[in-house]
C-alpha cells in the first residue's frame, strides 16, 4: 500500500494445528504488533477497511489496549475491532463483546480512525470511529494505557490476510486532582488579604 504504513499479515499456515502445542488455543489467534504507550490517556490509529472484509465472517482485527491504575496494575483490556460488517468493543468490566455498528459515512476501501480514550473523572472508556462515539463503558479504575496491540485475528483453520494501520497517536492528559475542601476557602482568604493590602497602599 506504500506510504510507510504498517502491514500486519497473518497466514493460513499459522493456524491452531500449525503452532506449537502451548500456543494452540484460541487466544493465540490474536496476532499483531505491540507498542509501549505508558502514561497515555487516549490512543488512536487509522485502520484500513478492505472491501474483502465485506464477505468475511467473524473477527477481523483492530486495536487492543492494556490499561492500568495508579499502581501500574492492569485493570482492563479495552478493544475496538471490525467484525461481520461492523465494529464491536470489549471491556473487562462486562467481559463480553458488544456490537456497536458503524460510524456515519462508513465505506469500504478507506481508512477509519479508531480511538479509545480514558475519562478518569467519570471512570469511563470512550470508543470512537472517525470522531463519532459509538460506545462508552466502565473503565474499572483505569487511569492510563500501558501498551497497545494492533491486531489481526486468525482462525483455528487459518486465513491469509493483511491489515494496514497508519498514524498511531497516543496522547496524555493529566487527570484532575481533587482539591481539599478547605483549599478554595484558603485561596479566597489569600485573595481577600491581597485586595486589603492594595487598598491600604492607595
Amino acid at each position: 500500500m506504500g506510504d510507510e504504513r504498517l502491514a500486519v499479515t497473518i497466514s493460513e499456515a499459522d493456524n491452531a494445528a500449525g503452532r506449537p502445542s502451548g500456543q494452540s488455543n484460541v487466544f493465540y489467534n490474536t496476532q499483531g504488533r505491540k507498542f509501549d504507550i505508558t502514561g497515555a490517556t487516549s490512543l488512536s490509529i487509522d485502520f484500513f477497511i478492505d472491501s474483502a472484509f465485506e464477505n468475511a465472517q467473524g473477527r477481523i482485527g483492530g486495536v487492543w489496549g492494556a490499561a492500568v491504575d495508579g499502581t501500574n496494575t492492569i485493570t482492563s483490556y479495552p478493544i475496538i475491532e471490525f467484525f461481520d460488517n461492523q465494529f464491536q468493543v470489549y471491556t473487562s468490566d462486562t467481559a463480553s463483546w458488544m456490537a456497536v455498528g458503524t460510524q456515519t459515512g462508513f465505506a469500504y476501501d478507506s481508512f477509519a480512525n479508531l480511538e479509545i480514550a480514558i475519562d478518569s473523572a467519570n471512570d469511563l472508556f470512550s470508543f470512537s470511529v472517525d470522531g463519532e462515539q459509538l460506545y462508552s463503558g466502565a473503565a474499572s479504575g483505569s487511569l492510563f494505557f500501558d501498551t497497545v496491540i494492533l491486531q489481526n485475528i486468525n482462525t483455528d483453520a487459518g486465513v491469509d490476510r493483511t491489515i494496514y494501520f497508519d498514524n498511531l497517536v497516543a496522547t496524555s492528559e493529566m487527570a484532575p486532582v481533587p482539591l481539599p475542601a478547605s483549599l478554595p476557602l484558603l485561596l479566597a482568604g489569600v485573595g481577600g488579604l491581597y485586595a486589603l493590602r492594595r487598598r491600604k497602599r492607595t
